[in-house]
């Protein structure tokens, strides 16, 4: 059985371990993705960060064996004069290729999209990689919808 519950500091090597296999998946698809020297090190320091934050959380899939996905998303406030001061983002996603197809994915934004609403939140954002037609179906199936394009251009 699959539980979804808020990261500890203790899963801090267990989710950078699926924060790796993430960046692997995605350095297929473009070569942005290619970690630097001492990537590993500048995620486990980001996954720690996004643990111990009062603005950020870390939902994780745990089997009660081992963690099967994450997502880490956040609180941030838009300083610009816009109706909405504040959103949610989803920063990163993934579950584990042993455990998909189980709907694990859903109930991690499932519980995200809970977190913001407690937080009075009334907008969630994230960025998914072009062509990666399964991300923007799953997301498009949750009910998000395109808002803006970005480009990018190698120089």
């Amino acid at each position: 059985m699959i539980t979804i519950r808020k990261a500890r500091l203790r899963d801090v090597d267990e989710v950078t371990e699926l924060l790796v296999e993430m960046y692997k998946h995605h350095e297929k698809r473009d070569y942005f993705f290619r970690p630097r020297k001492g990537a590993r090190r500048a995620w486990k320091k980001y996954v720690e960060h996004s643990i111990r934050s009062r603005k950020c959380r870390v939902f994780v899939a745990d089997t009660g064996e081992k963690l099967a996905g994450f997502v880490i998303c956040e609180i941030e406030r838009i300083e610009d004069p816009y109706l909405f001061r504040k959103r949610g983002s989803v920063y990163d996603i993934f579950v584990h290729p042993d455990f998909r197809r189980q709907g694990i994915a859903t109930m991690m934004v499932k519980e995200a999209l809970k977190w913001f609403k407690h937080e009075r939140l009334r907008r969630v954002e994230l960025i998914v990689l072009k062509n990666n037609e399964y991300g923007e179906g799953f997301w498009r199936a949750l009910g998000f919808r395109d808002f803006l394009e970005r480009l990018v251009m190698r120089i």
